[in-house]
């Protein structure tokens, strides 16, 4: 494949290819129930009790230490009960976080592990939905909307590995080779980031635009800068840092990530947390088992 073209070619891929990963129709019908004036706790319920794969997934997560705090531990949490608990949107967001990770194969490139992939990804949004606690930024979307686009900011690198395989490889050779950040290779080698290509496949899916803007520049903060979305990307540019200091999975890099400065102070965060940020990055860390048992369940 002509690397003059791939650009192109990818681009093309992700907007127009039948074969690009969709979500369930439950998530469009939660979207349509939830926007209308005559929605109800059990009509959306009855919505993902209809779809019973979603429904499973959804009462696993629910059931699990991940959301004791919002129920209690020992509960055996219904649908109808999480919908009242938690909120007609953040229980759609469950359901898009439970289908994305399970929408792609389990393996991929020899030299790119998809278990420390979702690990990383995983921790990313659990950490940058802790950092909420320590910044008084207000953010234009919810916390379980930040913690999605955690989960979703690096969706491009599996969409190469599973569509432009060797093209993928190449720019995980570069980075480590030329000891550079797997984005920055990606560029080099084929005139496009993951973080774009995450970007377009999130508008196939409707996700709202903090989202988009999330996974389309969490590694090119200029492109946001004054615009609404700008907090939720300076966050979750931090939150992937704080996991790749951390090696909280993996993420491709041949390098480390430089201490983003800039994000750190438009946030409003102070130095003295960070020993009690990274302490309960830990913490959130030891949550990301729930939810790979999830992506490895059969």
């Amino acid at each position: 494949m002509s690397k003059h073209t791939i650009r192109e070619d990818i681009i093309h891929a992700v907007r127009d290819l039948d074969t690009m990963p969709t979500l369930p129709a439950v998530v469009e019908r939660l979207k349509q129930e939830i926007e209308s004036p005559k929605a109800s706790a059990r009509s959306v319920a009855t919505l993902v009790e209809d779809d019973p794969p979603t429904m499973a997934r959804v009462l696993k997560l629910v059931n699990s230490p991940v959301y004791a705090p919002s129920f209690g531990l020992g509960k055996n949490i219904t649908i109808d009960q999480a919908v009242v608990r938690l909120g007609m949107n953040e229980l759609r967001n469950i359901v898009i976080t439970s289908s994305v990770m399970t929408l792609f194969p389990r393996t991929g490139a020899a030299n790119f592990n998809r278990n420390e992939f979702w690990r990383h990804s995983i921790c990313c949004g659990l950490v940058a939905a802790a950092l909420l606690d320590y910044t008084k930024v207000k953010m234009p979307c919810t916390r379980s909307e930040i913690e999605l686009a955690g989960l979703c900011h690096d969706i491009g690198k599996i969409l190469l590995d599973q569509y432009f395989h060797d093209a993928f490889l190449d720019a995980l050779d570069h980075a480590a080779k030329e000891k550079v950040l797997l984005y920055e290779a990606e560029v080099r080698l084929l005139h496009i980031e993951h973080g774009e290509i995450g970007g377009i496949l999130a508008g196939r899916w409707g996700l709202p635009e903090p989202i988009r803007s999330a996974i389309s520049f969490h590694h090119r903060l200029d492109k946001v800068k004054g615009k609404a979305e700008e907090s939720v990307v300076q966050l979750i540019h931090l939150a992937d840092f704080i996991c790749n200091h951390q090696a909280l999975g993996v993420s491709g890099n041949g390098r480390s990530m430089e201490f983003p400065r800039a994000c750190f102070a438009a946030l409003g965060l102070d130095v003295a947390v960070i020993p009690e940020i990274i302490e309960r990055v830990q913490e959130e860390a030891k949550k990301s088992e729930i939810f790979l048992n999830l992506v490895n369940a059969p």
